[in-house]
């Protein structure tokens, strides 16, 4: 039975109107400054409304779209159509729509507004250059982190208020597939197939093409976007509270942030709190904002004095993956195998036990510096003269990435000093901090892993639940590292550039510890590759070699740790496996290499390496 939209709260799942909206538009050149950015004009704006069990669509034509779509319309009634509508306007479309035909019965005081890449399609809005300061910035795109916008329209001579919280589909989709289809696809709710023009031409960059030929269709085609988005958003919160348990007031921004409230509430079941596993207890902090001009009040971590002092060396030791190329060109007859790392950042979160904050201490003792130690340092060291992959990693001169050098200067994690240290390298604790492990069996990340995997595999594969349950395992790492590495962002609120802030579970020590193990794992696994064979690049948690799997060595002392991790979790010690196959490779840089020769059932490898075709070529396989 739907719900009672007269008695139904703002902030309920269901009971919220959210309303999917998109924009559909051709490029074309400007005629007055044709050597200048080819501009949009839009046709016409699309929305799709949920609440309360109810549901509706619609399409709002702009002057260029209903020229095309009613052509037998004289110009004076054209014009009575907008060149561009308002965000508020169309919301507004929306919302008298559903009162119209009933499905509201009362104005609504908030919406939740959501569109798949918001970025686009606030843009194409006639307001755009005034209303893109009432939203955030979350990974390039706008959504509603602080303060709702608060929209005010004319409908038939009554002023309408009501507040929008944006939503951004684009940073809610589980998985690395973020194009509508995709998600589409996963509610069985396909994107509308539009083929081609009788001239065989491709539909989609002419959309007024097809609005000229069949207009049923485009408008089908059209909605079914802004359907997606609506649905999906609706979904999303329904897991976060229905199923989480989280008890979410408005649609989680992020699916990060929705893993971390996930985390904190899971280890407050288990009779933990964030303070034993991370240091220190969260507090409303009131700041001054500079940029925004106005103090701002915010959920900070106050650490202890120690974890502070030493925070900056912890932060240093945080790089990204092990990424290299050690051969250029064409390769010898193979076979050659890509072998990829198994759950590998889930393994190496698990593997965190309980710190001892309270006894963190200083050292310069190498030895202290163990496999799964929980350690961070400045290092001088120097390998031996002919050690083919050294692996303690330096920061670029030209700070892009991370170089191997035989000798130098380093700021590595615990196991990463006992891997070099195995290889024999010379290596003097300039700075070090050992933070011992607490006398408790409990892993906190092991346990809210598991629990993930566990409830993940009560659903079929593909589904919307077994994939948001596998992305929230994949998040906590993120989360860990957020704000670390002083990357900005860019505030539309303020229109400037800030630096990226700490979340709730930022901790500098575990998010160096686990880069560090992945980095340390790949280096013990290359390191012991028979001096026959060829390792051709490497790439973060995985990597490109001749060497049949069963020639590689995975008894090293982080095999073995992360394999007994590895086996408690999932069931299973193996900690390799092959990605493909092929017969010549052809690599020129690092994520760069092709495929010149593969045999019968094998798939060709492409990396690119951030290079792309021109737009009017498509590369296969």
């Amino acid at each position: 039975m739907a719900e009672n939209p007269k008695k139904a709260k703002p902030g309920i799942v269901g009971a919220t109107l959210i309303i999917g909206f998109d924009g559909e538009w051709v490029t074309e050149p400007d005629e007055a400054l044709p050597h200048l950015i080819p501009r949009n004009r839009v046709l016409s704006y699309q929305y799709a409304c949920l609440c309360s069990g109810q549901a509706w669509v619609g399409i709002a034509y702009t002057r260029a779209g209903a020229r095309i779509r009613f052509p037998e319309r004289s110009e004076e009634e054209i014009a009575g159509f907008p060149e561009r509508m308002q965000l508020a306007d169309l919301l507004a479309v929306a919302i008298s729509e559903g009162i119209k035909h009933r499905h509201l019965t009362r104005w609504p005081s908030q919406v939740v507004a959501a569109a798949h890449w918001t970025r686009a399609d606030l843009s194409a809005m006639a307001d755009y250059a005034a209303i893109k300061r009432q939203f955030d910035g979350v990974q390039k795109t706008y959504v509603t982190i602080e303060k709702a916008y608060q929209a005010a329209v004319n409908v038939g001579g009554h002023l309408r208020r009501f507040r929008v919280r944006l939503a951004d589909t684009m940073v809610l989709v589980p998985g690395t597939q973020k194009s509508l289809a995709a998600l589409g696809d996963l509610y069985q709710f396909p994107k509308i197939d539009i083929g081609s023009s009788p001239a065989g031409e491709s539909y989609i960059g002419h959309m007024d093409q097809l609005l000229a030929d069949n207009p049923q269709l485009y408008e089908k085609y059209a909605i079914r976007d802004a359907e997606i988005s609506a649905r999906h958003v609706r979904e999303v919160w329904r897991f976060a509270n229905d199923v989480l348990g989280l008890g979410l007031p408005a649609p989680p921004i992020t699916l990060g942030s929705m893993a971390v409230a996930n985390l904190i509430k899971t280890w407050s079941r288990q009779g933990m709190y964030p303070n034993m596993v991370l240091d220190g207890d969260t507090t409303k902090v009131r700041r001054y904002d500079g940029h925004r001009r106005c103090y701002v009040t915010r959920q900070e971590r106050v650490h202890s004095r120690r974890y502070k002092l030493n925070e900056e060396l912890a932060t240093e030791c945080f790089h990204g993956g092990r990424n290299e190329c050690f051969a250029y060109g064409p390769t010898a007859d193979g076979p050659y195998f890509e072998y990829d790392l198994i759950s590998a950042y889930a393994v190496a979160m698990a593997s965190i036990a309980m710190p001892h904050w309270d006894r963190m201490r200083d050292s310069d003792d190498v030895a202290e510096f163990q496999p799964g130690g929980l350690g961070v340092a400045r290092v001088g060291f120097r390998f031996p003269e002919g050690t083919r992959f050294p692996s303690l990693p330096v920061v670029a001169p030209d700070a892009y990435g991370l170089i191997y050098p035989l000798a130098g200067e380093a700021y590595a994690t615990a196991t990463e000093i006992a891997v070099a240290r195995r290889q024999g390298a010379a290596i003097d604790v300039l700075d070090g901090i050992i933070v011992p492990w607490r006398d408790d069996v409990r892993r906190p990340f092991a346990m809210v892993i598991a629990e993930l995997q566990r409830r993940r595999n009560e659903h079929p594969k593909g589904s919307l639940p077994n994939e948001m349950f596998k992305q929230m395992g994949n998040s906590i790492y993120g989360k860990l590292g957020q704000g670390l590495s002083g990357a900005n962002a860019f505030d539309p609120r303020t229109e400037e550039h800030v630096t990226i802030d700490p979340c709730a579970v930022t901790n500098a020590y575990l998010a160096s510890y686990i880069t560090g193990l992945i980095r340390a794992l790949i280096s013990e696994l290359i390191a012991w590759i028979p001096n026959h064979r060829t390792v051709i690049s490497v790439t973060t948690d995985g990597f490109v070699t001749n060497t049949e799997i069963g020639e590689i060595d995975v008894a090293g002392p982080v095999a073995t740790l992360l394999a007994a991790v590895k086996a408690q979790l999932l069931g299973d010690p193996v900690l390799l496996e092959t990605k493909y196959r092929v017969e010549q490779l052809l690599p020129w840089r690092t994520r760069g290499i092709a495929t010149l020769k593969y045999g019968a059932g094998s798939k060709p490898k492409l990396a690119r390496g951030g290079m792309r075709e021109p737009g009017h070529m498509s590369i296969s396989q």
